[in-house]
This record gives C-alpha cells, structure tokens and sequence, in this order.
C-alpha cells in the first residue's frame, strides 16, 4: 500500500508546478458596484487643497467615524495611484453646497441655524491611495435629509479618470430603499456597512475609541 504524500509535500509540489495560488494578487475578486453619481457631484476644483480629515479639530456636529479599506483591482492587485474623492451630507441633513452656495442665495439669512453649514465641517475631502492600497478618511456619520438613505458618495480616479462611482449606505436608513443600487428595490443593499467601535489611532494622536468602517474598493478591469 503506498504511504499518504503529506501535506507540506503536496502544497510544494502544486506550487512548483503554478496550480496552487498563495498572493492575493491573484485573487478574483467582485467590482464594488456602482452607483449614479447624480447632477450635483462637486465640482473637481473644489477638492484643490483638501485632505482626508473632514472633522480636524473633532468639533463638528455629529458623530465622528473613520473609514479604511484597500483599493485593488478584481486580480487583488493594489490601484497604485488612485484618489478617492468623497462627499456628503453633514450631521444635520445639510449638503456640501448648501456649505458652498449658503451666503449667496436668494433667501439668505444669517441666523437660519437649520439650513447654514456647519463651520466646522469639511464636507469634501480626498484620499491619496498607499502603495499598497491602503486609504482613510475621517469624518462624521451623515443624516438622511430628503433622499431616500444615509450615505456617503465616493469617486475613485485614476491618472484624471474617473474609475467608480460608489456609496456607503448606512443601517438604519437604507434597510428597504436601496432602488439606485439593485434592480430588486427591497433586496438588502450590497453597499450596506455594519459600523464597529475599535481602538484608533490617527496620525499625530493618541489612540482612541472610534466608529469604525471598513470599506474595500474592487475597481474593474477594462477590456483593452
């Protein structure tokens, strides 16, 4: 009776002949999927200067999270290069032009807290991607004011072209309004997170207890 050929054996031999993957570079992984970006995408200019701490001094309204994640493409090879652009409403409904158009409107009025902008919040922000994928911004957890669901809109580009557009849609607002993602208006949304309280330490500060997201980005690979 021939004796078993042991594991560590058997992986070696798969790996020298190229039939067993070991790198994630190699992974086959799902595209994130996309979503409208809309009419009211800010535009480019206004990202000039910007970083990816939409909440620097901690003193904006609401609560404060922070989302990580890698951007790689469907082989699970990192996007070098990349930036991610993000918007968004603040902790009271308000848009990032509602921060931008504010003062000059029609109907302005100085003490109309509802509608003016939180002064303490970026509502714009961009993300340069790490050599090995790696990006995080922080910010603060966004209301739902007349759409549909709480989220937060990123756009990834690559070389000034623009590669995915994306939403974060948060729980408690999005559980049966989920139409611009999937054709199935009350499946569950495949953007949905499930936000963590962790230990987390930002650049220059001392670790502290977070709201935190993970979320990967899987950019899709064109056809040449």
């Amino acid at each position: 009776m021939p004796k078993p050929i042991a594991h560590s054996r058997l992986r070696n031999t798969f790996v020298s002949l190229g039939l067993l993957c070991l790198s994630p570079a190699f992974a086959n992984l799902s595209p994130t999927p996309k979503t409208d970006p809309g009419t009211i995408r800010p535009p480019t200019d206004l990202f000039l200067g910007r970083g990816n701490d939409l909440n620097p001094e901690g003193k904006a309204e609401g609560r404060t999270i922070v989302i990580q994640g890698k951007v790689s493409w469907e082989d699970g090879t990192p996007a070098k290069g990349a930036k991610i652009y993000l918007w968004q409403r603040d902790a009271r409904g308000r848009y990032w032009e509602d921060a931008f158009t504010w003062g000059s409107r029609a109907n302005y009025d100085p003490l109309d807290f509802e509608f003016r902008a939180d002064p303490n919040f970026a509502y714009l922000g961009i993300a340069e991607v790490s050599v090995e994928g790696d990006y995080v911004f922080r910010t603060v957890q966004p209301v739902r004011n007349f759409g549909p669901l709480s989220h937060i809109n990123l756009a990834v580009v690559i070389n000034g072209e623009s590669r995915l557009f994306t939403e974060i849609h948060f729980p408690r607002e999005s559980a049966n309004c989920v139409g611009r993602v999937t054709a199935d208006g009350n499946a569950p949304s495949p953007l949905l997170v499930s936000p963590v309280t962790k230990s987390f330490t930002w650049p220059g500060e001392s670790p502290q207890e977070v709201t935190l997201i993970d979320f990967p980005l899987v950019l899709e690979i064109l056809s040449p």
